[in-house]
């Protein structure tokens, strides 16, 4: 399955009654995703901490840095 489908699956109304499934796929298919919805999927526990390790490189999409950083510096 397409990454931005299961993304869809999860962040679909109602809710899939086990998402656990969906979750596994796209760690193993697209664990750090650029989604169609112009956001950003982290989907595993390694990948979630290399990116709060890294804050100099992410910002939210409003020009917003990770906590301890400065936008202005990124």
């Amino acid at each position: 399955m397409d990454p931005d489908d299961l993304l869809i699956e999860l962040l679909s109304d109602p809710q899939t009654q086990d998402p656990y499934p969906l979750y596994r796929a796209l760690r193993e298919t697209a664990p750090n995703h650029p989604s169609m919805l112009g956001v950003r999927f982290v989907s595993s526990h390694q990948g979630c901490t290399e990116l709060l390790r890294s804050s100099h490189d992410f910002t939210t999409g409003f020009g917003l840095a990770v906590a301890g950083t400065s936008a202005n510096s990124m």
